[in-house]
C-alpha cells in the first residue's frame, strides 16, 4: 500500500485508482494537495518500509536521552537514567502513589533485561498496557494488590510466553511487589496521594496540543503544586479540618480518604500515626520550586504563571499561606520599576523576546551593545533582592506576633523586656528599616555606583532576614549578633541616604 502512493510524494503527485474503475469514461485521478505530508512510525518488530518510500523523505531515529557517555554523572549509569524515565511515564499516567510507581519502574525494567535473552523487546507499550488494566481493575473494586499482579500477569506473561513467564512473574513480585500489600505510603508522600505532574490532574499530549502555553506553565509549577499538596494536606492532618466533601482531592491525606470511602471504619482510624514532616524544609522547597518556576517566564506568559499561582493559592487555603505569600510578591515585584528595566533591556537585546524566559543570564551570549548588557545584568541582580526583600516584608506582616511569656531576653542596647514587649518595641525599628530598604532599592539602578549599593544592600537584607529569624526563635546570643552586623552595614550608606539611615539608628 505504502509503495502504490508512492509516487503521491513526488512534486505535484498524482495517483491513479484504477481499482475504482472509469469515472466518465476516464481513470479516476487524485492529486496531492499543495499542504499535503505523510508521517510514518516505524516499529522494527514489524519489519520496515521499503528503500524507495524512505528515500522520499527525511528519517528521524529517536535516540534515549542518555545516549551519550559524556552525559552520564559520576556514579550514576544508564540504568539510572532510564529508571527515572520509566518512573516519569507512570507519574504522568496517573499513579498517585510513589512506592507503587518505584516498584512497578523497577519490574518493567526488569523484565526488560529477562526479554532480551528471550529475544524480545519490552517497550512503554507493555508498561502502558499494564497501567491501563490495573487502573480499570481498581476501578472495578478489585484489590489494590490483587490488581497489580493480575494486571502485570495478563500483559508481561502473554509477552514471554507461560512456559517461561511464569517463573519470571513470581521471581520479580516477590523481589519488587512484595512490601507493597502492607504499606505503600513513604514518609515524604504519606500526607497526599499528589504527585508532581500526576495524580489527580497528569499533564498528558492532550494538553500540550489543546492548550500549549498553560500546559507549558503547569509542567514548570508541577512541583510547586505537589510541595503545596503535601504541606496543605499535613495540616489538615494536625487540625480540625472542614468538611471533608469541600476539601480539594489533592489536599485529601490518605486518612480522609478512607474516612470518605469507609465511614464505618472510623474507630481503626483513631489509631492513625500522623507522619513526620518537617514544615520548615518543605517551606523552604516551596520558595526554591517558586523561584525556579518564575525564573521560567517569558513576557508572553509571565501573567499566567500569576494566575497560575493566585489560583492555587485560593485553592490550598487556609492550610498553605505561602502561595497567598508569594502571589503578593510577584504582583509587587512586576510593578517595580527594576522589573520594567528587565523587560526594557530584555526588548532591546533578544529577537524572538516571546519565547525567552525573562531572568535568563542566556540572554547575554546574543548581539547587543555592552551597556545594554550591563543595563540587563544590573536589573536580574536587583530582580532577587527584590524578591528576597518583599518576601521578608510579606512575612513580617503575616507572622502572628508570640504571646506574652515570663521569660526575659537580652535586647542589644538596651534592658531586659519580656518578650511581648520586646516585639512591640521592636517592630517600628523594622519598619524605618523597611523604610531604608524601600529607598535603596528605587535607587539602586540608576545609581553611579550600582556595585556598592548591591553588596551592602545584599548584606543588609540577610542580616535583616536573621536578625528576624533570632527574634522569633527566641535565640538571644544570635539576635545580638544579627543586629551588630546589621548596624554595620546600615552605616556604610549613611553618605547617601543620611535620612533614612538615622531613621533606622
Amino acid at each position: 500500500v505504502l509503495d502504490r502512493i508512492n509516487s503521491l510524494l513526488e512534486p505535484q503527485g498524482t495517483i491513479t485508482v484504477n481499482e475504482r474503475g472509469l469515472v466518465n469514461g476516464k481513470p479516476m485521478v487524485v492529486r496531492a494537495d499543495s499542504g499535503f505530508r505523510l508521517f510514518l512510525t516505524v516499529d522494527p518488530n514489524y519489519g520496515e518500509v521499503s528503500r524507495a518510500m524512505r528515500n522520499r523523505g527525511i528519517e528521524v531515529f529517536l535516540l534515549q536521552p542518555y545516549w551519550l557517555a559524556s552525559e552520564l554523572e559520576a556514579g550514576c549509569e544508564e540504568k539510572c537514567f532510564e529508571l527515572e524515565d520509566v518512573k516519569r511515564f507512570l507519574v504522568l499516567s496517573g499513579i498517585p502513589c510513589y512506592k507503587v510507581i518505584n516498584a512497578m519502574a523497577r519490574a518493567h525494567l526488569y523484565f526488560k533485561a529477562e526479554g532480551t535473552n528471550f529475544g524480545l523487546y519490552i517497550s512503554f507499550l507493555e508498561l502502558s498496557k499494564w497501567v491501563y488494566l490495573y487502573q480499570k481493575l481498581l476501578m472495578n473494586g478489585s484489590d489494590n494488590m490483587q490488581s497489580l499482579l493480575l494486571s502485570m500477569e495478563h500483559v508481561y506473561l502473554s509477552s514471554f510466553g507461560s512456559s517461561a513467564g511464569k517463573d519470571i512473574l513470581m521471581h520479580s513480585a516477590s523481589l519488587y511487589l512484595k512490601d507493597l500489600d502492607a504499606k505503600v505510603f513513604d514518609t515524604l508522600f504519606e500526607s497526599s496521594l499528589s504527585m508532581p505532574g500526576g495524580w489527580p490532574s497528569p499533564l498528558n499530549t492532550p494538553s500540550y496540543l489543546w492548550y500549549p502555553k498553560q500546559a507549558y506553565v503547569k509542567g514548570n509549577c508541577m512541583y510547586v503544586e505537589f510541595l503545596a499538596s503535601q504541606f496543605a494536606s499535613y495540616c489538615t492532618l494536625t487540625s480540625m479540618p472542614p468538611a471533608l466533601v469541600k476539601m480539594h482531592p489533592q489536599i485529601l491525606s490518605r486518612k480522609h480518604l478512607l474516612l470518605m470511602l469507609f465511614p464505618a471504619s472510623s474507630e481503626q482510624l483513631k489509631a492513625y500515626k500522623v507522619p513526620n514532616l518537617d514544615l520548615g524544609l518543605v517551606e523552604k522547597m516551596l520558595t526554591f520550586a517558586a523561584n525556579w518556576a518564575i525564573e521560567q517566564a517569558t513576557l508572553d506568559d509571565v501573567d499566567l504563571y500569576v494566575m497560575w499561582f493566585r489560583y492555587h493559592a485560593s485553592k490550598f487555603e487556609p492550610y498553605c499561606h505561602f502561595l497567598n505569600c508569594f502571589v503578593s510578591v510577584l504582583e509587587k515585584m512586576i510593578a517595580h520599576p527594576i522589573w520594567s528595566e528587565v523587560i526594557a533591556c530584555h526588548e532591546q537585546i533578544t529577537v524572538d523576546v516571546r519565547t525567552t524566559p525573562l531572568l535568563s543570564v542566556k540572554v547575554l551570549e546574543l548581539k547587543a551593545s555592552n551597556e545594554v548588557k550591563k543595563r540587563f545584568l544590573n536589573a536580574i541582580r536587583g530582580v532577587r533582592l527584590l524578591q528576597l526583600s518583599f518576601l521578608q516584608w510579606e512575612r513580617e506582616c503575616i507572622d502572628a506576633l508570640p504571646e506574652p511569656k515570663s521569660e526575659i531576653l537580652s535586647i542589644p542596647g538596651k534592658s531586659c523586656y519580656p518578650m511581648w514587649r520586646f516585639h512591640s518595641y521592636i517592630l517600628p525599628v523594622f519598619d524605618s528599616l523597611k523604610r531604608l530598604e524601600v529607598r535603596v532599592l528605587d535607587a539602586m539602578l540608576i545609581s553611579p555606583c550600582f556595585g556598592f549599593l548591591q553588596q551592602v544592600y545584599a548584606n543588609i537584607i540577610d542580616n535583616h532576614i536573621s536578625f528576624w529569624k533570632h527574634i522569633n526563635s527566641n535565640q538571644s546570643k544570635d539576635m545580638v549578633i544579627s543586629w551588630h552586623s546589621l548596624k554595620k552595614e546600615t552605616e556604610k550608606l549613611h553618605e547617601q541616604f543620611p535620612e533614612e539611615v538615622n531613621g533606622f539608628m
